[in-house]
């Protein structure tokens, strides 16, 4: 096989990556673009020993679950790499991905996987989306200043995460990001800031990240520099507000249809004419009054607030929380399932907020929490998982390492008026259990000494992409709950993680019941007792799965 011939190939399956997997002359080739079923003529772009990577020439036969992507840029654009397959088609994918996973690297005993929740809309979902920005390279004038030898460029990597695909447009985004995007490109116009270059270390702009919140509308912008200075950012403050403020064309009209129907007359506070007032800007004056009692109900979208956060780091990856807020507040506000959130710059929060209730709420069955219980809520972000669980139970304790994060968890307790909840800051794996102590301290009925803990009830666990700490695996095994559940977002780490948990990786016991101990080597092994996946992902090969373990010796 050579470099830039041409095979006939069949897809069979497809990759982590959203690659379609063929045969081409016997050797497991990689082509992007293709889906299982599909039959096309490829070129070979890349030769290894045992595999070969190709792109496609001509697609001879579409594959039965093959549909037209809604998005143009969906060829290119490295954030859904699944939307030419039919909706349900993504679905079936992602089960049989876990399952393969499960079977591969797990390799024991669990139940089947329930069926996939889906999203009922699985567009405009997404309430966190970053923007990449790139010109070329950045380089030294003779005057001291950066410019970079290309036209910027704002959008998404590609496949690959070589190249810059500046989409005008996602169908996955809040409108309000796609508003910001434009936002950028024209102070980039205006003040000719030059864009970072991760060869050369050198130029200003890098990223930008924009939240929405999807209940209350409220929108954060942080920019992301090198450097500790962005030029004029009363600039970029004036075209963010105006660009998030556009999407407000016709909402007052909206409203007072609605309020016509409803026969409440008018939602503008009316001078002694009887004509809608103004105030001094000439703006309309809302009767809130009535605005609040009708039953059509549409929020206004509106920035509330601009971050410029100092990054430079080698990568983004080495996240810095060096911050400025250059206009309104440091957080911005949005409700899920009744309750309310804090969420600032550098918080964990779910990207889909539909998909969010249907997994916590996935969660809280898995819990069958009865009021008695001590939950510890490990990896929690801003608190979402452990404050909804917070009604069903004794006592709720969180550790996440982000303090800024924790902040926030604590302050949305106090906003949702949950007493029985606290958070703490620092690593998991280290904090445990010196939490155990604090929780038999606090426990009038405990007589146990540090060294003999009572453990707590149930343990969740939300970690990241990589999926839990070694360290901490043991210590929750150690510490021996009743139920565990995990919350993961990656099948490969899932199932690894499992296969220590359940003792088919580690030395774990099975007769540590109610030990706890923190100076104890015994471990509790664990049994999966369900399985379900959530699709809080559209459109990608990623997915949420939540797995309910129980102590084996219960």
């Amino acid at each position: 096989m050579q470099k830039n011939e041409k095979y006939k190939v069949e897809i069979f399956d497809i990759s982590n990556t959203g690659e379609g997997i063929g045969r081409a002359d016997g050797v497991v080739t990689f082509i992007p673009g293709l889906v299982p079923g599909d039959v096309a003529e490829v070129e070979i772009t890349d030769v290894k020993k045992n595999l070969a990577r190709a792109k496609i020439s001509e697609i001879i036969e579409p594959s039965p679950v093959r549909t037209e992507p809604v998005c143009e840029y969906a060829d290119r654009c490295g954030g859904c790499t699944l939307q030419h397959m039919t909706y349900e088609s993504q679905l079936q994918l992602k089960e049989k991905q876990l399952r393969d996973k499960l079977e591969r690297i797990y390799g024991g005993d669990a139940p089947e996987i329930e069926h996939i929740i889906e999203m009922d809309e699985p567009w405009n979902f997404r309430n966190k989306t970053s923007y990449s920005v790139y010109a070329g390279k950045a380089l030294i004038q003779k005057d001291g200043s950066v410019k970079n030898t290309e036209r910027p460029r704002v959008g998404f990597y590609d496949g690959k995460g070589r190249n810059i695909v500046e989409a005008m447009e996602c169908p996955v985004s809040s409108p309000a990001a796609e508003r910001a995007a434009d936002a950028l490109r024209e102070y980039i116009k205006q003040t000719h800031i030059s864009i970072y270059d991760d060869k050369t270390k050198k130029g200003r702009l890098r990223q930008m990240v924009v939240r929405t919140g999807f209940e209350s509308h409220e929108v954060m912008v942080t920019v992301v520099i090198n450097g500790k200075k962005l030029p004029k950012p009363e600039l970029l403050a004036d075209l963010m507000f105006y660009a998030i403020d556009s999407l407000n064309d016709g909402v007052a009209q909206r409203i007072q249809d609605a309020a016509e129907r409803e026969g409440k007359g008018s939602v503008f506070v009316l001078d002694e004419t009887g004509e809608p007032a103004v105030d001094e800007e000439g703006e309309l004056i809302f009767d809130y009054d009535v605005v609040d009692s009708l039953e059509y109900q549409e929020n206004w979208y509106e920035l509330k607030s601009l971050v410029v956060n100092y990054n430079s780091n080698r990568t983004l990856a080495e996240v810095s929380t060096k911050h400025d807020v250059i206009y309104g507040q440091p957080v911005i506000r949005d409700s899920c399932a009744g309750l309310e959130f804090e969420i600032s710059p550098f918080s964990f929060y779910q990207v889909n907020p539909v998909q969010m209730e249907k997994l916590y709420a996935t969660v809280l069955e898995f819990a069958d929490l009865k009021g008695n219980e001590t939950v510890f809520d490990l990896y929690c972000g801003v608190g979402t998982i452990g404050l909804y669980c917070a009604g069903n139970a004794r006592q709720v304790w969180g550790i996440e390492s982000v303090k800024s994060a924790v902040i926030d968890a604590n302050r949305n307790a106090v906003i949702n008026g949950l007493v029985n909840i606290q958070f703490i800051n620092g690593k998991a794996e280290e904090k445990i259990f010196e939490l155990l102590e604090k929780v038999n301290a606090d426990d009038p009925d405990s007589d146990a000494s540090a060294e003999a803990a009572n453990g707590p009830d149930l343990v969740i666990m939300d970690p990241p992409r990589a999926g839990c700490h070694p360290e901490l695996l043991s210590a929750v095994m150690k510490a021996a709950p009743e139920k565990i559940i995990y919350v993961s977002c990656d099948p490969g780490t899932l199932a690894r993680d499992l296969k220590i948990l359940t003792g088919n990786g580690g030395p774990a016991a099975e007769n540590c019941a109610g030990d706890g101990a923190s100076g104890s080597s015994c471990e509790a092994a664990y049994s999966i007792e369900r399985i379900r996946e959530v699709d809080n992902f559209c459109h990608s090969m990623h997915v949420e799965t939540v797995v309910l373990m129980s102590r084996k010796d219960k």
